[in-house]
């Protein structure tokens, strides 16, 4: 999904129509729940080009930013535009959720994506801010569980 506003400031789901210079980009979030009820069994989105939370809806993963993976020279860098992530899933036959892993990347300044950085942290930390009981939860090496309670 490419959806929602772009930039530094751009790292919360809002929850609403998000606008990027003057054009309606969307509602993440109500779109992502959209394709969850509709049979999507995950759904990822890139279009803010910084990293955003992780929710579980329906039992299923959202991840509404995974930032920029790779650049050379197309998109600013620096500070949070320069923090990216590897998201590993598996899904069962099903498409029921089984194991996933967020892998910190950090992006240099010609845009070459090396592992490390906190994007682990982050992604964590916006994901509670934004999305309470429902956010994704993150041990300290990546793995992602939903929330039980």
């Amino acid at each position: 999904m490419h959806a929602g506003a772009e930039g530094a400031d751009a790292d919360h789901v809002t929850g609403h129509e998000e606008y990027y210079v003057g054009e309606d980009r969307g509602n993440p979030e109500k779109f992502a729940h959209m394709a969850v009820r509709n049979g999507a069994s995950l759904v990822i989105a890139s279009g803010p080009h910084v990293l955003r939370g992780m929710e579980f809806y329906r039992h299923h993963l959202i991840a509404y930013s995974l930032g920029n993976f790779a650049n050379y020279h197309d998109f600013g860098a620096g500070g949070v535009l320069s923090d990216s992530a590897i998201l590993h899933v598996s899904l069962g036959p099903d498409g029921q959720f089984r194991f996933a892993r967020l892998f910190s990347v950090r992006l240099d300044g010609e845009g070459h994506p090396t592992r490390g950085g906190g994007s682990v942290g982050l992604v964590r930390r916006l994901s509670r801010e934004d999305f309470g009981p429902a956010r994704a939860r993150f041990s300290t090496d990546g793995v992602i569980t939903p929330n039980q309670g």
